[in-house]
């Protein structure tokens, strides 16, 4: 049974089907009732409807609103207040954040105001990802061809894909990009990435296969992703009281040359501001380790190594902090979202 496939422009063109049969026949998924209602056929060819389940067409704009209210759903939806809290943690105007918020406003309200039916409002990371993507956000979206939308589906691309196309993954990488004004790839570079990526994907045929194709779906390497780098901080401050309990010698240097090593592959990781200082201090660290071989420099250089390493400690401890409670107040506005409980800012 061959599968049914979405009218290109060429096929409406020359009129669809005015029947189930002539469609099915044609090998379209869509036909005209004789109420002249546009019909498609859906899950035609499975095991619970082998012939088809036949529904009245939604309206592009219907399921474009539907995909926005998914990611309101999934929290992906940028607000302004997110623009603004971004600009004064970063030291951006609160015009620049209004100016970003509204362009962002407008050009999703570009795509959603298109009218042809067979370009479909897409997101290449996927509204319905619980764990990544779907942000609401003009790099994450695509008018993309009827057909083309059917062969990606909800599939998930790789992590190296989605940023090789621009597309954030978080509302925080969305935030950053604009930003930092960071190049866009054209829709159909966008589009030709993530389908390309998708396309090369292995298809598991033994259980070692499923295994590996389990551990390297963009979901899972997304929660891989996150605890690799809550073990690359542990890693650091770890090193931090290495350094410091040490003071003087090679172990010292050892541990403040392996901070630094693991600092840079944080700040790397997340491109954070406050990442990078601490990849900076770890250095300033390294360094006075090293001036510490210098008889004249032994002790205040050590010290001051010492004292750099604490002050790194320190920082991490805080942010461990600011983390646990952010966690703590998000599970209180959950079930309590009509109470205005203050979130505190995000540092991570």
């Amino acid at each position: 049974m061959a599968a049914l496939k979405a009218p290109t422009a060429k096929d409406r063109k020359n009129g669809l089907p005015t029947s189930k049969q002539e469609a099915i026949k044609r090998g379209l998924t869509r036909f005209i009732g004789a109420d002249g209602r546009e019909r498609v056929i859906r899950n035609y060819g499975s095991r619970s409807h082998p012939n088809g389940l036949v529904q009245i067409a939604s309206s592009r704009s219907s399921n474009r609103g539907s995909e926005s209210r998914r990611a309101t759903t999934n929290e992906q939806k940028l607000t302004q207040k997110d623009y603004l809290n971004y600009a004064k943690k970063n030291g951006y105007s609160a015009e620049q954040a209004n100016q970003l918020f509204e362009e962002n406003e407008a050009r999703l309200s570009q795509y959603k105001s298109q009218k042809n039916p067979d370009l479909h409002y897409e997101h290449l990371s996927p509204s319905r990802s619980p764990i990544r993507g779907g942000v609401e956000h003009y790099r994450n979206i695509v008018m993309m061809e009827g057909a083309l939308n059917l062969e990606k589906s909800d599939k998930l691309a790789s992590t190296k894909a989605m940023r090789e196309a621009g597309v954030p993954l978080t509302k925080q990488g969305a935030l950053y990009a604009d930003f930092n004004n960071l190049p866009l790839p054209t829709d159909q570079q966008q589009v030709d990435i993530i389908l390309k990526d998708i396309a090369d994907q292995p298809k598991p045929k033994t259980t070692k296969d499923v295994r590996k194709a389990l551990t390297s779906n963009p979901a899972v390497e997304q929660v891989g992703e996150k605890f690799a780098l809550k073990t690359l901080r542990g890693t650091a401050t770890g090193l931090a009281a290495g350094g410091a309990a040490a003071l003087y010698g090679g172990m010292g240097t050892a541990a403040s040359a392996a901070e630094v090593g693991v600092r840079g592959q944080i700040a790397e990781q997340t491109g954070n501001p406050i990442d990078r200082l601490q990849q900076g201090i770890a250095g300033l660290s390294l360094g006075a380790d090293i001036a510490s071989y210098a008889p004249p420099l032994a002790i205040p250089a050590s010290v001051a190594s010492g004292a750099l390493d604490v002050t790194n400690m320190g920082i991490d401890v805080v942010r461990g902090m600011i983390d646990e409670v952010s966690g703590l107040i998000s599970k209180i506005n959950k079930p309590f979202s009509r109470f205005s409980v203050p979130n505190l800012p995000n540092i991570k």
